[in-house]
């Protein structure tokens, strides 16, 4: 699909919205599990779309819950054959739900920012998209990989979606630790506050197409 141009000036305004309503990082609701967000979207004839999903993690997943589901994979890495490799390959009809995990910040920010759009345009009407992106408030988590580009804090993350006409249904910030684990969280919790970083090392948000 030709790009679009991008409006920074809308771009801000929208993350400034997402400000408004999340005033912080602390203010984003802790998400155990991801499959809580995901799974209870399943639905009986469930389209999903699933950008970056080479591992086909979630087509299995959801298989379970919706055994006449239909699943196309946008893949574009080729050593993992099979898949489409962009999302005009992924042929005609509508999707219920995309996935696009763990996947924009490795695109430049109008790279990123384009295929939301893209994405947008072949959901359903009330469709839904979930994506995530390393937390950048956690201290190593977006570094430890060298093949990320853009960082998104959690207001970017919902700006973008915002930009690209999507509302923003909600939120998360990803962390399961073990029951072992969970006292030294809630101990150093002030300690992360005060320096301004966070345990949970992924953002997810659910945009809905209007």
């Amino acid at each position: 699909m030709p790009e679009e141009a991008v409006s920074w000036s809308r771009f801000f305004e929208k993350r400034r919205e997402i400000h408004r309503r999340w005033r912080s990082i602390w203010e984003v609701p802790l998400l155990r599990k991801r499959a809580r967000l995901i799974l209870p979207l399943a639905r009986p004839g469930l389209r999903v779309l699933d950008i970056g999903g080479g591992e086909q993690e979630w087509r299995e997943r959801l298989k379970q819950a919706v055994p006449d589901l239909v699943y196309a994979c946008v893949e574009p890495d080729p050593a993992r054959p099979g898949h489409a490799a962009t999302l005009a390959e992924t042929g005609g009809g509508d999707f219920h739900l995309a996935l696009m995990l763990e996947v924009i910040e490795h695109l430049e920010i109008a790279e990123g920012l384009q295929i939301l759009r893209d994405v947008y345009k072949r959901l359903a009407p009330g469709g839904r998209i979930v994506l995530s992106t390393p937390n950048i408030f956690h201290p190593s988590r977006f570094l430890e990989d060298a093949t990320h580009r853009t960082p998104y804090s959690y207001e970017c993350l919902g700006g973008a979606l915002l930009t690209a006409e999507f509302s923003v249904e909600s939120l998360h910030r990803s962390y399961n630790a073990s029951v072992i684990e969970r006292p030294f969280r809630w101990l150093l919790t002030p300690l992360h506050r005060a320096l301004g970083i966070d345990y949970a090392k992924s953002i997810f948000a659910v945009g809905k197409k209007k």
